[in-house]
């Protein structure tokens, strides 16, 4: 509420709407963050697990692939387990 353009503390704000089970506004929460910085790739990450979960596949796999073009090297190990969802999204998708 105190910087409402910290990207980091909104997409923080997002995860706890989720675990809150307020996924519609988490979901809110984490596109806004994109409209403020639209490389930000934790927001693309869990953008991409909310649709996941909501079954809206194409749209986790394009946040997901977002995910790994702007994260950096201390994402690395998380870029492996990404790139291991989008095949299999890409799986159900056929």
């Amino acid at each position: 509420a105190q910087d409402a353009r910290n990207v980091e503390a909104l997409t923080n704000l997002a995860l706890a709407l989720k675990a809150a089970g307020r996924a519609e506004e988490a979901r809110e929460a984490l596109q806004r963050v994109l409209t403020m910085n639209g490389r930000y790739p934790q927001a693309h990450y869990n953008l991409a697990l909310l649709y996941e979960e909501r079954g809206e596949w194409q749209r986790a796999i394009e946040h997901f692939e977002q995910f790994l073009a702007n994260a950096g090297s201390e994402s690395a190990a998380l870029a492996v387990e990404v790139r291991t969802r989008v095949q299999a999204l890409r799986t159900r998708l056929q």
